[in-house]
């Protein structure tokens, strides 16, 4: 088994590559279980973002890190779509709604979804 200090430098890997955010697959990966997933976040290690996706340690994302929370949340295939692309790709200057565009449907709470 895995040292535990083994598994955590292999999330903060992750947080830091993705805005301080980690999903549950990615957190299984790293050789938690879901009671140590619950348990993390029930100790504040780990804050639920979106279903399946957890902040990293702290509550506060950037703009970034929001968008791609949704992205996360969305699923395989799925991207940063409308006025929050527009904006990410400074061709916009202020962002809307947080939508994304995903291959199959998948209800995420709280984000617009297009469907290719």
């Amino acid at each position: 088994m895995d040292e535990p200090r083994s598994r955590d430098a292999r999330i903060a890997a992750h947080a830091r590559r993705q805005h301080g955010l980690i999903t549950t697959h990615q957190l299984r990966d790293c050789g938690l279980t879901d009671s140590s997933i619950a348990k993390r976040a029930r100790v504040g290690r780990l804050h639920r973002v979106q279903r399946g996706v957890y902040s990293v340690g702290h509550v506060a994302l950037s703009r970034e890190g929001v968008w791609l929370a949704a992205v996360l949340a969305a699923g395989d295939g799925a991207a940063l779509s409308h006025l929050a692309a527009a904006t990410l790709w400074k061709i916009w200057k202020r962002s809307g709604a947080v939508e994304t565009t995903v291959v199959a449907p998948r209800r995420v709470r709280g984000i617009a979804e297009a469907r290719e």
